[in-house]
């Protein structure tokens, strides 16, 4: 079939096959950008989402904090009616901040499949130390000037679990983080190594198939000729000069050339 197509579309099928193997890896290559940018687009915005987070517990850990030096100053300064109200409203708020930002950790967690069972449990535990709390300041008695130092010993340690427990969180969600991003590292490498399989394969297919094609049109294109096109010049030229005794000298089986006509 190749042999008996024209020249010009030979050169036609030859150019096109050249555009496919310039296109097709472009194509191919700017698809896999597409993913990558995308794979890379989602990890952005799940380190996002854990680095909030992590933020939110760190808030609820400073809040924590708060919320236990206003109970010592409930202890201290409480045995003013006025302080005692001021700090344990303040107390109370400062209880609702760290249940906000831990409950907010959670849908967080949930949101990049982070486990959030501690992160439940602390939320849990900090609702029952404020119990325990109130259940000791039923102690306090504003009339008794070492009323904080009793009521104290009631609670003494207890807030300390607590405040491990948010550190264990921030440490769980930073460590799942971390394993993420080394996921996606090794992601970020295969799609490379895709990218660069993709340009490697079409540029060694392009090669075969451009040599092939190319040596089967000069080969046809020698043929027809019956010699080099530089040989079968000088011939026509002799000839058209009036040089009829020109000796032309054609391949073995040669009948059909533009040459082998001119004999």
């Amino acid at each position: 079939m190749f042999q008996t197509m024209k020249m010009s579309t030979r050169l036609i099928m030859l150019a096109a096959i050249a555009s496919f193997l310039l296109l097709a890896p472009i194509g191919a290559g700017v698809y896999q950008l597409y993913n990558l940018k995308t794979s890379l687009a989602q990890s952005l915005a799940a380190a996002k989402t854990e680095t909030d987070a992590v933020v939110a517990v760190e808030n609820a850990h400073a809040a924590f904090k708060t919320q236990v030096q206003e109970w010592k100053n409930i202890l201290i300064r409480g045995n003013d009616p006025k302080n005692f109200d001021k700090y344990f409203g303040q107390f109370g708020e400062e209880e609702k901040k760290v249940q906000a930002s831990l409950r907010n950790a959670v849908e967080l967690m949930h949101k990049q499949g982070v486990p959030s069972g501690d992160t439940e449990s602390l939320i849990k535990a900090h609702e029952e130390l404020g119990v325990r709390y109130r259940e000791a300041l039923k102690s306090f008695d504003k009339s008794d000037p070492v009323t904080g130092q009793t009521v104290d010993k009631l609670v003494k340690g207890m807030d300390r679990d607590a405040g491990e427990g948010m550190k264990k969180v921030v440490k769980q969600i930073e460590e799942h983080s971390s394993q993420k991003a080394t996921e996606e590292i090794e992601q970020g490498e295969v799609l490379y190594q895709g990218i660069r399989n993709v340009f490697i394969i079409f540029g060694i297919i392009g090669v075969v198939l451009m040599t092939g094609i190319s040596t089967a049109i000069i080969r046809s294109l020698l043929g027809q000729l019956g010699g080099e096109p530089a040989y079968a010049a000088d011939i026509t030229r002799r000839i058209a000069e009036g040089d009829l005794t020109v000796n032309i000298q054609l391949e073995i089986g040669d009948d059909s050339s533009l040459l082998a006509n001119m004999r």
